[in-house]
């Protein structure tokens, strides 16, 4: 919980400098930079774990098709590919939840999603030597501040920037 209030607080101090940073310019329409701050204020940050996964109805509800069992582990990868596709297949005429987390926490990467305007930063690539608890913000903002910034700006590149704000 301190990781992740830590990583929205800097996920803000960075929002305010790329605010600053396009008001700023002058080769920009003023009409062009309020689309890009309305768009930067509407994306929506996931730090360290999705809500559910702690939940334990969520999970058993989400499993109740899969039958693991210890001794045949290549069947538990069978039933849960199985599950996957079914997953996807539904999700296939359904709106994008923004909410939804496509990785796993314990992901060392950094994603940002052009169709649902999130950036996302599992558990996994908030330890060293990106984030550190005892770490000076000035360590912090040169690493994990790196990546957060990185991953802010695919909303406006060249595929980002055919995307609106949800």
């Amino acid at each position: 919980p301190a990781a992740k209030q830590k990583a929205n607080e800097m996920i803000h101090h960075i929002r305010v400098a790329m605010k600053d940073v396009i008001g700023g310019v002058t080769w920009m329409a003023q009409e062009t930079k309020d689309k890009a701050f309305t768009k930067l204020d509407a994306i929506i940050e996931k730090v360290g774990y999705p809500p559910y996964q702690f939940n334990e109805t969520v999970l058993q509800d989400f499993y109740k098709d899969v039958d693991y069992q210890a001794e045949t582990w290549f069947n538990n990868g069978v039933d849960y590919s199985r599950l996957s596709i079914t997953e996807n297949s539904l999700n296939l005429n359904r709106t994008p939840n923004r909410e939804d987390w496509s990785d796993g926490a314990s992901t060392v990467n950094a994603f940002y999603s052009s169709s649902k305007n999130t950036i996302t930063f599992p558990a996994g690539i908030m330890q060293p030597p990106f984030y550190g608890e005892d770490f000076p913000m000035s360590m912090l903002f040169g690493g994990i501040g790196m990546v957060i910034g990185h991953e802010i700006t695919h909303g406006f590149d060249d595929q980002g920037r055919k995307y609106d704000t949800e």
